[in-house]
């Protein structure tokens, strides 16, 4: 039986660099690297699927973003709550937009009007869902 996920979901995000969960890394551009699982990643994202699914790789490289904001994304898709405020919210555009996870990419739109209405100095969090 195939089960139909939809996302943003909770996976758990203690699941995040669990090495008996994760089947592949993520390599930062420190070239540190954390285990994650190709499922979740794959169900949040057709990037990650088609890279892991289709072309079998058992890594992903995203270093043109600090480690700290990727963990971040990848928080975000374990656990179904993406937390943006006006520091991060361009990087984490950025990386929903190169992988594709709509939803993450929508709370970015919100976040990004929210700022224009309230300005530069709008510290609020904004939490998907």
């Amino acid at each position: 039986m195939v089960h139909s996920i939809t996302v943003p979901c909770n996976f758990g995000v203690d699941y995040l660099h669990d090495p008996y969960y994760g089947n592949v890394d993520i390599v930062f551009a420190d070239n540190t690297t954390m285990r994650v699982s190709s499922l979740i990643l794959a169900w949040n994202s057709p990037t990650f699927s088609y890279l892991f699914d289709d072309l079998k790789q058992s890594s992903a490289e995203i270093k043109d973003v600090p480690r700290e904001i990727v963990i971040t994304f990848l928080e975000g898709l374990y656990s179904g709550d993406v937390i943006l405020n006006n520091y991060i919210f361009r990087e984490i555009n950025k990386i929903s937009h190169a992988f594709q996870t709509k939803w993450v990419s929508d709370t970015c739109k919100v976040c990004q009007d929210e700022l224009l209405t309230f300005g530069p100095r709008l510290d609020s969090f904004f939490v998907s869902r």
